[in-house]
């Protein structure tokens, strides 16, 4: 039981991990498109 629960935990850890450099690259792209979009004006 003690294992399973390490595993989850490891699963729950890499897939935060994931969905943080996710938000991250939105959170860049979105800051790109409006320093293009204010360039463009």
């Amino acid at each position: 039981m003690d294992c399973g629960g390490q595993a989850h935990r490891g699963i729950a850890r890499s897939f935060r991990h994931i969905w943080t450099e996710l938000g991250l690259q939105a959170w860049l792209l979105g800051q790109l498109a409006d320093g293009s979009r204010r360039l463009w004006i």
